[in-house]
């Protein structure tokens, strides 16, 4: 190595520390200065107190913090390090913090109201007896664990950013009403609500997913959501997988003459145990609900929409317990078309199954005879949609029969009008005395009962299918009419 190239390195070297070092000065300043406006407005009484949010505004306290952070360098790449023992509060209503906040120890209160958060903000607090970030905005993200007494989201909003809350335990209410989700996720993992949690009249914008997994809900649980003038508007996914309910929970969308529906495009309540009403209504759902591996104490507590969408062209191989459930659960409910069309998904979930399977050179390769078992199987699956659309369609086995017919017809080159001659067959067997399946039978192709085509391969092959499109066409018509 040259002699230059050390020299080089030598100087990025001691940039890098001089750099650590005056980003240590300045996080220290910033830490200084945030406790001497807490101590300030301790000292003094408030000015005002927010009508809203029930927090006390200092006059002038905010614009020097404001003021403070702004005239300070490279402020999004420093830290703020807010650290206390249990029984001290922090106060901080309007406050911009352009730098990123890591909160740790025990706090009696923590207000945050009406403050922007425009970098990420952390908290690995033990206990906070009141957290309240009413009217705040978050723009980056922010994590969440610990114990809370009291958590007040209201109105606050959270714009392109994650928003995670990890083995929290919220000891009353969880409020977040009239919040504003835009572009975000919000994630609540392993986290334990004692008391209500409240997402009541939430807006959303743009795209936005919920997760709700692993954690334990005692209280009540409601979800109502509005969508805003943007059409395109949407909840991405809310997911309760392996979470547990002892009380109502309920899924709304208000409805409000100046904003846009929403749409669900799913909601994922695998390994779910519900133990009390659960209530699913919204009017613009994109995806019927996953109960797969799921509990519920009494499927007459449940209450979903009838109007899920279910396009054949996005239903997956793993959609099979999904759509069992609904079908049972619409059977339950008496509900007997809905039930023959969830059957159908079924149905055609299973068939994707196959389908995968079957086109594997793995699997073939590891169990070729369990292959050839799917590939029959996937066989008839596929006959069995293709003829009948798995039972629930009358006219498709009709079409099949005439088809058929024609086809064969202009195979043996028949006369039609001895073709045609099947009901004339079939009323005068009848009238003869023969019994009624046994005329079906005789008459169910009508080259049968032509000397120069009974015996042929053909017309014994045609008569065999016939019988199936016939059995099709019956049960097509059964479930059509509700016949039982």
């Amino acid at each position: 190595m040259s002699n230059e190239t050390k020299q080089t390195n030598r100087n990025e070297h001691v940039d890098g520390v001089t750099n650590s070092v005056q980003r240590g000065n300045l996080e220290k300043d910033l830490q200084e200065k945030f406790w001497e406006l807490q101590k300030k407005q301790s000292s003094q009484k408030p000015f005002s107190q927010e009508f809203f949010t029930g927090a006390n505004y200092y006059k002038g306290i905010d614009s020097e913090w404001n003021k403070f952070v702004d005239e300070i360098d490279s402020i999004h790449e420093l830290t703020l390090y807010i650290h206390a023992e249990r029984g001290q509060s922090i106060s901080c209503h309007a406050w911009i913090f352009p730098c990123k906040i890591q909160i740790g120890g025990g706090f009696d209160k923590l207000i945050f109201t009406a403050s922007t958060f425009k970098n990420e903000i952390v908290t690995t607090t033990g206990f906070v007896g009141k957290a309240d970030f009413s009217c705040s905005t978050f723009t980056k993200g922010a994590s969440f664990c610990g114990e809370f007494l009291e958590a007040i989201f209201t109105q606050t909003k959270f714009i392109n950013s994650s928003i995670t809350f990890f083995g929290v335990s919220f000891k009353s209410a969880a409020r977040f009403p009239s919040c504003v989700f835009e572009n975000c996720q919000v994630n609540f993992f392993v986290s334990v609500f004692l008391e209500n949690v409240w997402f009541s009249l939430v807006k959303i914008s743009g795209h936005t997913g919920f997760k709700f997994e692993g954690c334990e809900f005692r209280g009540r649980f409601d979800f109502s959501a509005l969508g805003d003038s943007n059409s395109n508007s949407e909840i991405t996914e809310i997911s309760l997988a392996e979470s547990e309910f002892l009380k109502t929970v309920l899924f709304r969308q208000q409805l409000s003459d100046n904003l846009k529906f929403i749409g669900v495009n799913g909601i994922n309540f695998t390994g779910a145990i519900f133990r009390e009403p659960l209530v699913i209504k919204l009017p613009n759902p994109k995806k019927s609900p996953d109960f797969s591996k799921s509990y519920l104490l009494d499927t007459k507590k449940l209450s979903i929409n009838e109007s899920w969408e279910v396009k054949e062209d996005e239903i997956e191989k793993d959609d099979e317990s999904k759509f069992r459930f609904l079908k049972k659960y619409f059977a339950e409910q008496g509900n007997h078309f809905k039930e023959q069309e969830y059957f159908s998904y079924e149905m055609m979930a299973r068939k994707e199954l196959l389908r995968s399977k079957v086109f594997s050179w793995s699997e073939m390769k590891k169990d070729f005879y369990g292959w050839l078992k799917n590939l029959s199987e996937f066989v008839l699956f596929f006959a069995y949609k293709l003829t009948s659309n798995f039972g629930m369609s009358w006219i498709r086995p009709l079409i099949c029969l005439l088809v058929s017919a024609l086809l064969l017809q202009s195979y043996l080159e028949v006369p039609r009008q001895n073709y045609f001659s099947f009901f004339n067959e079939f009323f005068v067997l009848r009238i003869e005395g023969i019994s009624f399946w046994e005329a079906l039978l005789k008459t169910i192709s009508p080259l049968s009962t032509v000397e120069e085509f009974k015996d042929s391969l053909p017309v014994k092959v045609h008569s065999s299918f016939n019988v199936l499109l016939i059995f099709l066409l019956g049960l097509g018509l059964r479930n059509k009419f509700k016949v039982k």
